[in-house]
């Protein structure tokens, strides 16, 4: 389901817009034409070029199936832009145990969104050992929310020469 292409029928019932209702509800649907048929071997999508409104279907979709969830931001652009947008949609998800497969949509040469969804899959997965390890854990540091001072953090290699980082 493309939070852009909805059926008219869903825009005039939410009011002309697409909402993650709307998005489930086309979902569902979809999901019962298969069924229908007794075939069942699926994943199920609720893409949005806005990220809130995409991780909302998916949080909602979440609650009434089963299926296996596919991940993605429509139209997510180009540049940096797109990448802090997959990372922040696709990656909230993941860190919230949402998603079976993710795919990143780059408005450029497609070979440039092998790098973004593998560095999303592998963040997620050291943050998902490192937090059943931590659970029980104290945090090793206090953040002070009246002073601000830059933490360190990791690069980020990109592929291709594009580089994300503190001090990139």
């Amino acid at each position: 389901v493309n939070g852009g292409s909805l059926h008219p029928d869903l825009y005039a019932k939410y009011g002309g817009k697409g909402t993650a209702e709307a998005m489930v509800e086309s979902a569902l649907d979809e999901i019962r034409y298969f069924e229908d048929v007794d075939f069942n071997l699926i994943k199920i999508s609720v893409k949005a070029s806005s990220v809130p409104l995409m991780v909302e279907a998916y949080h909602q979709l979440s609650e009434v199936t089963d299926y296996p969830l596919h991940l993605g931001v429509t139209e997510a652009g180009d540049g940096e832009d797109a990448r802090i947008k997959s990372a922040v949609g696709i990656g909230s998800l993941l860190l919230d145990g949402l998603g079976d497969t993710i795919r990143v949509s780059l408005t450029e040469d497609p070979v440039r969104e092998i790098p973004v969804a593998r560095e999303l899959a592998q963040r997620s997965e050291k943050s998902w050992i490192q937090g059943s390890r931590k659970e029980s854990e104290e945090p090793d540091e206090e953040i002070d929310p009246f002073s601000y001072e830059r933490r360190d953090c990791e690069s980020i290699d990109l592929g291709h020469g594009v580089r994300l980082g503190p001090k990139e």
